[in-house]
């Protein structure tokens, strides 16, 4: 019941939600970070780890994430969402008149950029979070319960030791990058910069060994990215409603 407008009702309240569940998320990660990490100091940890280029221009083949693949390849994506997507094409298809069916593809197109660049952003503190909360050597599950196993205990000591000093490295880095930006000098602030970019070097080093433990564990390639804002969502943001509220 309903048709076209009940659907695109439906839609709107859809992107109301999300969009409130993206804006909790960001509120929660700068809330949750420690009394004495700042907004700004949030913004430059994630800027000295190269974590708000969004944009890199320069040509790599070896780098998917660049202004060019994003072009060649969001070129063909575009033409395959707004040209045969549901969710789109109804949405001209079903205007009251070609202006207005032109004036909804064009602010959805203009609606991406500030919800993309939103994303990216929480993306960014969210690592900054996890600079001082110390994250799991594995963001997926299965795999870290696969090399807690018994059978390759020795070599998950080892790893997780590794990269409990790598993390403490990093934090202590960091401290001394916020310290260096409020009270130190231009020198102080690079020598700080450069100190900390090589303790997030040797962060992701050991992070690595934990995935390429489980890579030999389980004969896979492991790649848990998708997994870490879905970890500091189900594990950090509060709850606001469970079955055990209901009467």
């Amino acid at each position: 019941m309903g048709g076209v407008k009940a659907t695109a009702w439906s839609h709107t309240l859809q992107m109301l939600v999300m969009t409130a569940g993206l804006t909790a998320a960001l509120i929660c990660a700068v809330l949750l970070l420690p009394s004495h990490v700042s907004f700004g100091d949030a913004v430059t940890l994630a800027g000295a780890s190269g974590k708000l280029n969004a944009i890199t221009t320069r040509f790599d083949w070896n780098d998917r994430y660049n202004l060019w693949s994003g072009l060649f390849g969001g070129m063909f994506l575009a033409l395959a969402y707004f040209g045969t997507d549901q969710s789109q094409v109804q949405r001209y298809l079903t205007g009251k008149s070609i202006a207005q069916s032109r004036l909804g593809l064009m602010f959805n197109a203009i609606a991406k950029i500030p919800m993309q660049a939103l994303i990216l952003f929480i993306g960014a503190m969210v690592y900054v979070f996890y600079i001082f909360q110390a994250p799991p050597i594995l963001f997926e599950e299965t795999e870290l319960r696969r090399i807690q196993a018994p059978a390759v205990s020795a070599s998950y000591e080892r790893v997780t030791g590794v990269y409990a000093s790598a993390v403490a490295a990093r934090r202590e880095a960091a401290d001394r990058l916020i310290d260096a930006r409020r009270e130190g000098g231009a020198e102080q602030i690079v020598a700080a910069q450069t100190e900390y970019a090589q303790a997030q070097l040797g962060f992701e080093t050991a992070r690595r060994n934990g995935a390429q433990l489980a890579e030999r564990v389980s004969g896979k390639k492991v790649n848990d990215t998708n997994y870490i804002f879905l970890t500091f969502v189900t594990r950090n943001l509060p709850v606001v409603w469970s079955a055990s509220s209901c009467p």
